[in-house]
């Protein structure tokens, strides 16, 4: 067995963590029968979980080769309950826990096993609680490794997974509790390295694994990992020492985030409670451990976990020249990786072409139908509405000139008739009667009904709208198709721009 290449502390979150960790530990003890030789060995173990499924004492599914491979007590750090109460004010949760009121129901058996039960806010606030004895028992280990190998350097191995509340949602805070406690410092040649493992939800989970947060967690998870990565996302400092974790001067938050799941690209399907763990554990045992020989020092050298965690310089480079170009911070890191020689990539042109094609599609589907759902965007049917209303009220009437007073002509239609300032045919006749009347009057007080019925009479038949009544109907009768055009006109400009402004659909 070769010696271990550096410092190295294995941190388990939730079971997931657990079940790998303790696939570390059992092929530890299998590589290593030598007592002494465990203990001389600069590797710590770190286990962080809600559930105490895996840290009962003489626990049987530790044993191996008939040792007990079991963590020590300075290793393990329970999640207990605590009092949401008193806790919620604390300095390093309060800006974050939202309304505390509607997480009464919800923390009420939180001293039980498995307390999290994937909620991930609640795995955050249990792990805020034991942050601090997350730090000492962190600490703890790194002294003890460098004091067994007179090395500074260390690497964090952080293994969770991402379905379940307690990894899910204490993930992101572990790594950065991590880095803000052991920051690499270029000029006292100190490299602090975290690798995260990440088991991501299968698509089908065993029954009753699920309880309807299962796959919200995992995406949730990986949204907020990239975000740290790339520096949009700081988390709020769970101990409460500052606002927001100190990671100023911090070029890589973590170097390299490995996803796995229980599938492979052949469909092949594995047990991710029992056959998953040792996969994993076999890799990271692989690096570090492991030395390869001659005939495949090459193959080695090329596709080496160590070459995939420094990741591609010239990709990194040109994202860094176009991050200062365009004084952006970067959207999406390269530093997640998969196992084996592939890498996971962002196809950005496919996301682009994607994103730009929704967004075509829902612009037309909006213009065509404008038939929004919240659940679906705009959908590719019309809408089941009632037309009739719309089109009989008497604004969209009036608008359109459809009303009675449009189509009897009292009110004007074409833009000669507008320019005429016509006035109806109640305020024409109210405005004119009265003068009519006081000329009647004047001329002959015996007479005036019948003068004023004459002056009527001569208005009706030659005076109104200087052509008199039979006349300017005749002369609109030959109009009716320009005022038929004008009145559709009207409607289709009017359709038009409520369909440019989103209000209408084309249909």
């Amino acid at each position: 067995m070769s010696d271990l290449n550096g410092n190295h502390i294995i941190i388990g979150i939730g079971g997931t963590g657990g079940n790998i960790l303790k696939a570390i530990r059992k092929r530890f003890f299998q590589e290593v029968p030598s007592a002494e030789e465990r203990r001389t060995t600069p590797l710590g173990f770190v286990y962080v979980d809600s559930s105490m499924e895996l840290m009962k004492p003489n626990d049987p599914t530790w044993k191996v080769l008939g040792e007990n491979s079991q963590l020590g007590r300075d290793s393990f750090l329970y999640l207990r309950g605590a009092n949401l109460d008193t806790e919620r004010n604390r300095k390093g949760i309060k800006s974050w826990i939202g309304d505390w009121k509607i997480w009464t129901n919800i923390v009420g058996a939180i001293g039980d096993d498995g307390a999290a039960a994937q909620r991930r806010r609640l795995g955050r606030f249990l792990f805020a609680c034991s942050v601090d004895d997350y730090k000492g028992i962190l600490e703890n280990q790194v002294r003890e490794v460098r004091r067994k190998s007179d090395r500074t350097d260390v690497t964090f191995h952080i293994i969770a997974g991402l379905a379940g509340g307690t990894g899910s949602g204490s993930v992101v805070d572990v790594i950065a509790q991590t880095r803000k406690h052991f920051k690499p410092n270029i000029n006292a040649n100190l490299k602090y390295k975290i690798l995260v493992y990440c088991l991501v939800p299968e698509q089908t989970p065993k029954p009753n694994w699920d309880r309807g947060f299962y796959h919200a967690n995992g995406f949730a998870a990986l949204q907020e990992l990239n975000a740290l990565q790339v520096k949009r996302f700081i988390p709020h400092d769970v101990s409460g020492e500052d606002e927001y974790v100190p990671l100023d001067g911090v070029d890589r938050v973590f170097n390299s985030c490995f996803l796995f799941t229980n599938a492979n690209e052949n469909g092949i399907m594995i047990d991710t409670e029992h056959a998953l763990p040792e996969i994993v554990s076999d890799l990271i045992f692989h690096y570090l451990f492991l030395q390869v020989d001659d005939t495949t020092r090459a193959f080695e050298e090329a596709f080496s976990l160590e070459n995939i965690v420094d990741g591609e310089k010239e990709k990194n480079e040109r994202a860094k020249t176009v991050d200062i170009a365009t004084q952006e911070k970067p959207v999406r890191t390269r530093r997640f990786n998969a196992f084996g020689i592939k890498r996971i990539v962002s196809p950005e042109e496919e996301i682009v072409e994607y994103f730009t094609y929704s967004f075509a599609r829902q612009a037309l589907l909006q213009f065509k139908y404008n038939n929004w759902s919240d659940d679906l965007g705009y959908r590719d049917q019309p809408k089941n509405e009632e037309y009739i209303t719309f089109v009989n009220d008497k604004a969209t009437q009036n608008s359109w000139m459809l009303s009675d007073a449009h189509l009897m002509l009292s009110l004007p239609i074409l833009p000669s008739e507008k320019e005429q300032n016509w006035r109806p045919f109640q305020d024409d006749w109210n405005a004119i009667v009265p003068d009519l009347a006081n000329t009647a009057w004047t001329r002959n007080e015996s007479r005036a009904i019948n003068e004023l019925a004459r002056f009527c009479d001569r208005r009706y038949e030659n005076n109104f709208r200087r052509v008199g009544v039979p006349e300017f109907y005749r002369i609109k009768e030959q109009a009716r198709k320009d005022i038929a055009k004008e009145v559709s006109d009207t409607i289709e400009r009017d359709l038009f721009s409520q369909w440019q402004t989103g209000q209408k659909s084309v249909y």
